[in-house]
Formats: C-alpha cells, structure tokens, sequence
C-alpha cells in the first residue's frame, strides 16, 4: 500500500508505502473456498437425495391413498377420551360408502356413527372395549347398526388399542360389511332347522312303526 507525503505548502516530496504478509491469509482464503465448495457439493447431494426420497414418499403415499380409498372396507384411527367422548381423526372413503357420513364430520366428533350401534348390541361392544383394554389386546366384535331409514346391518371391526400420554386411547383398525355373511348363516340355520323338523315328521315314533307292521301282517 502506498501513499504521498506532502510538505506544508502543499508540494508532494516523497512517498511512502507498507508491506503486510498476507500469505497465511490467502492461504486461509484458499481453505474457505475448498471448504465452501465441499459444502456446496454436499448440501447439492443431499439436496438430491432428499429430493428423490420425498418422489419415492410421495409416491409411496399415493398408492397407499388409493389402496384404503378403493378398498371394500373401512380403515380408521378411532380415538376414545377419558370422558367417554370419541372422534376419528383418520378414516377412508368407505366411511362415505357405508355410513353415508363423510370422514371430515367424524374428525372431531364420532356421535354420527356411535348413534348407529344396535341398542341390544350396545352391551356386547361395551364389554370387549373393556376386556380389549384390560388384556392390551385386540378388539374383535361382531355386532349391528341401525340406520334412520329402519336398515340394519352387520359389521365386523379388528383394532388394536394404543394408549396415550395424555390419557386417550388410539383404536387402529378395520371394519367390513358382513350384512350379505350374516345373512346367508341366518338363512342356513333357518334351512337346517326346517330340514330337522322334515326328518323328525318322517322318522315315525316307534309305536305307531308297531301298528304299522301288525297291519301289514294281517293283510
């Protein structure tokens, strides 16, 4: 760095100059750099591996989406809170199809499809609720609902109870139709119970198989 030196009238009469060592620092320059553009090189790599987990999630998420929303099924997380409210803060498209209740009516609140429940079978739901929470185990019932227009049908739900830190419990879960099942098993016992009557109509007590022969043996 250089710079003149000036008399008092003004005249420059020589000039003056400093020399600073600035190896280490160039040097230290050079280490930034490389440094910088390591980084640079990182942050772009995992800029790229990011990028292409999130596709492989996104896509990942799209199939799972079309698998529970065109599932014949419903697929839920059921939430029960310690006052004895319940709301469910996930539940596919067949809540649509088989509750006629859309899943965005049930987030906070699940009353539209606990109002469904059979009142008789109401008991046996109450009771493996309990025995699943006792044991930690899974909740597995077969019970009816009972819709406003008279319906009723059959419904079977699998869930697994998990507990919460702040005292509710999260039922993660399946529930299927079985109304047409139920159906066809009434339909059998009803056939098999006429078909019993049938042969206990033909088989004739032994008595009257006694007359029968004395009369043909007088014939």
């Amino acid at each position: 760095v250089k710079f003149p030196l000036f008399k008092e009238s003004g005249e420059a009469y020589a000039a003056a100059g400093m020399c600073l060592d600035i190896t280490e620092q160039l040097h230290l320059q050079e280490e930034l750099k490389k440094l910088n553009e390591e980084l640079e090189d990182r942050v772009a790599s995992r800029t790229a591996e990011l990028s292409q987990a999130y596709e492989a999630l996104r896509e990942s998420e799209s199939r799972l989406t079309k698998t529970t929303e065109n599932a014949p099924c419903l697929i839920y997380q059921f939430v029960t809170r310690p006052d004895g409210s319940a709301y469910f803060p996930y539940s596919s498209a067949f809540t649509k199809t088989y509750f006629g209740v859309e899943p965005e009516d049930i987030r906070k609140d699940a009353s539209a499809i606990v109002s469904l429940f059979h009142p008789d079978d109401v008991p046996l739901y109450v009771a493996e609720v309990k025995r699943a929470l006792a044991n930690r185990d899974l909740f597995k019932l077969e019970w009816r609902l009972r819709f406003p227009d008279g319906r009723i049908t059959w419904a079977q739900a699998i869930s697994r109870p998990e507990f919460l830190d702040n005292g509710e419990v999260l039922w993660n879960g399946v529930l299927m139709d079985v109304t047409e099942r139920k159906q066809t098993e009434h339909a059998l016992a009803e056939r098999e119970a006429e078909f019993r009557t049938l042969i206990d109509n033909i088989i004739a007590p032994s008595d009257t198989f006694d007359i029968l022969q004395y009369d043909i043996a007088m014939d």
